[in-house]
């Protein structure tokens, strides 16, 4: 009976650590977002039209970066070197990311550095982490995202630039939409 009132408080206190970052975290990177925003609002360099699908873009990537920490974080273990190192790659690339809000070239790039950072952290986890069949989808969707990037980039800069950032925000938003809420990647119910 001790043994599990222990694992429950366990438990209780690593969703609550997990919790507590996730807020953290995405509160963060919302805000760097935000404070690049302000800052470049008047540069009269920027499109903002070709912006917006980047803000979308960025404002998705936030939402979804509450559910994943939350679930990782309870998972991982956060004396792990390795993942706090790669952990601190990925924030840098994603204030990174805020900061290029405004120029559509180098944010895709950022994006894809991004996924492909977390196809290789959660590859990673395969060795450390019980839940194979979840890790496998999230890094199956890493990769998707990487190589879409690639060619968003490529089709930015060769095709049309608005048409493909708006068609790579847009079904960013809508792959969210499936794997936070329609059939949620985020729960160990799913893995």
């Amino acid at each position: 009976m001790a043994g599990g009132i222990q694992k429950a408080l366990y438990k209780s206190v690593i969703a609550n650590y997990s919790l507590r970052k996730a807020t953290l975290v995405t509160t963060l990177f919302a805000v760097l977002g935000v404070a690049s925003l302000i800052i470049h609002r008047t540069n009269t360099r920027v499109d903002w039209l070709l912006a917006l699908p980047l803000i979308i873009f960025y404002a998705t990537l936030c939402i979804n970066t509450f559910f994943s920490v939350r679930l990782f974080s309870s998972l991982i273990p956060p004396d792990d070197i390795a993942h706090n190192v790669i952990d601190l790659v990925l924030a840098i690339l994603y204030a990174t990311l805020a900061w290029f809000l405004y120029d559509r070239n180098l944010f895709i790039f950022i994006a894809g550095l991004m996924f492909a950072g977390a196809t290789i952290k959660y590859s990673y986890a395969l060795k450390n982490i019980p839940y194979k069949e979840l890790l496998r989808k999230k890094i199956f969707i890493d990769n998707i995202g990487t190589f879409i990037s690639i060619i968003t980039y490529a089709a930015s800069i060769f095709v049309h630039p608005s048409l493909f950032l708006w068609i790579w925000s847009i079904g960013f938003l809508i792959t969210n939409i499936y794997i936070l809420y329609i059939k949620p990647l985020y729960t160990l119910d799913q893995a």
